[in-house]
């Protein structure tokens, strides 16, 4: 639903929602937390840097913390982009990941 959401605010703002409208799907995280995947990010950060500088986020970098060090961290993309493995390296690691439209 949040997806459907986003679109209808998009359909009924137009380009204009592209200014104060983004939407960061988290995959793995469960409800609120506690799922297999990443689940700990900068937002406040993102938002920060998006009303100073009036750069609006396209990815954060999601962390899932286990005994207090970061096990696995992936990119998080701004809706309609998901991040897809690049085909090597680690699972476990962020770079080896690109946002792509989907």
């Amino acid at each position: 639903n949040s997806a459907n959401y986003f679109q209808s605010v998009v359909k009924s703002v137009g380009s204009a929602s592209n200014a104060s409208l983004r939407l960061f799907m988290m995959p793995g995280m469960a409800h609120c937390r506690g799922g297999d995947g990443p689940n700990v990010f900068d937002a406040v950060g993102a938002l920060k840097q998006w009303v100073e500088t009036q750069k609006a986020p396209e990815t954060m970098v999601a962390s899932k913390i286990v005994a207090g060090q970061a096990d696995r961290t992936r990119p998080v993309c701004a809706y309609p982009s998901v991040a897809v493995y690049k085909g090597s390296g680690s699972t476990d690691d962020e770079v080896n990941f690109s946002c792509k439209r989907q």
